[in-house]
């Protein structure tokens, strides 16, 4: 008790050197991060027997955001009411999700709560990481994409009319490229930015309205490599979200349907409710998700075994574990892949422009010097 005692206080204080008053002022909102350290620091002092409200009571008095300051008290004086922490939870949907109130909810009535934090932390650290190390990653080719951007919008904007004029009065003979280019510079960018940015806005838009249309969710499902890694993406949270559930002591019909709800895809929800239908109906599960065709055939024999052996939620989050390893596999290889490529097309596409700026070019110093 007083080792996991020492190692929050030693957390606490280290949070405090590292975060400093500017961020109270400043952070308002409740970060992503908070709500991990949160689960991570409430687990271990429920670990130290200490009691549900006077946990919060302490976890209150070490918090610097006000936002979160409010919510652990808001949630404290439920509790002392009578209210389960469940319950308390709801009251903050953008920052505790259903799985995480489903969780804390099991916990509760198996007398398990401390485990089901800690292991939900964990899984919350690794989600956040994931994105952490994937914007990481994007920063670069992004930074390349729009510094090429900038560089071709001055260049048609600035550059080319002065070019081209110059070129008028020389009455030289262009060739098909230079003409192309030319053309481009006389185009409106403002009347052609106010028309294809609320295109854009609206193809987003309609997007994450009719994201839970099949058509979209077909789409998604279909298009190349990213399709691949979303499905993979769905295939872990779904797997670990189940696993978690079946280790905090939910049967596996309610853990399977909690964390059916999760998956942001409708297509596969659809498959995976009825693999759910026969497994109510006393079919087993690995028989029951192979009729969805939507796994590999390892995972099946691997839910089989964990069946027969009696440990199917260690099994689900092992498979999770490794369709999380495949989608990390394949964000650096697709990002390995990008940039290359983006560095090849903004070559062509300067070379391109100076190869038609340069010809012109040189016949107008030939005419000069002769």
């Amino acid at each position: 008790m007083r080792e996991n005692l020492n190692t929050l206080r030693k957390s606490t204080s280290n949070d405090r050197s590292a975060k400093c008053k500017i961020a109270s002022i400043f952070d308002k909102r409740i970060s992503k991060r908070f709500i991990i350290e949160f689960t991570n620091k409430l687990s271990i002092l429920l670990n130290s027997k200490i009691q549900l409200a006077a946990a919060m009571e302490i976890l209150h008095k070490q918090t610097n955001n006000t936002q979160a300051k409010r919510m652990i008290k808001s949630v404290k004086k439920d509790v002392e009411k009578g209210n389960s922490f469940s319950n308390a939870l709801r009251k903050f949907p953008t920052e505790f999700d259903d799985l995480y109130i489903a969780l804390v909810k099991v916990g509760e009535v198996s007398g398990n709560l401390y485990n089901v934090l800690s292991s939900h932390a964990a899984y919350l650290l690794h989600q956040h990481q994931q994105k952490k190390k994937l914007y990481s990653a994007s920063i670069y080719p992004s930074l390349l994409v729009m510094v090429s951007i900038a560089s071709i919008i001055i260049f048609f904007t600035v550059l080319l009319p002065v070019i081209s004029e110059m070129l008028s009065e020389f009455d030289a003979e262009l060739p098909s490229g230079t003409k192309l280019l030319v053309s481009i510079g006389k185009m409106n960018f403002k009347t052609i930015a106010l028309a294809i940015v609320p295109a854009i806005a609206l193809i987003i838009y309609m997007f994450y309205k009719f994201k839970d249309n099949n058509f979209i969710s077909k789409l998604v499902l279909k298009f190349p490599i990213i399709g691949l890694i979303y499905r993979k993406v769905q295939f872990a949270r779904f797997f670990r979200t189940s696993g978690i559930l079946l280790q905090s002591g939910m049967s596996i019909s309610d853990s399977f349907s909690t964390s059916i709800k999760i998956i942001q895809n409708d297509i596969l929800r659809k498959s995976l409710n009825q693999a759910l239908v026969k497994i109510r109906k006393g079919q087993c599960i690995s028989g029951a998700l192979k009729s969805t065709n939507l796994f590999e055939p390892m995972s099946y024999e691997m839910i089989d075994a964990g069946e027969r052996t009696s440990q199917l939620s260690q099994i689900l989050v092992f498979i999770a574990e490794h369709y999380e390893k495949e989608v990390d596999n394949y964000m650096e290889t697709l990002l390995n892949l990008v940039e290359p490529l983006i560095i090849i097309f903004v070559g062509l596409l300067l070379g391109f422009v100076v190869v038609s700026l340069y010809i012109p070019m040189f016949d107008i110093v030939n005419i000069i010097a002769y």
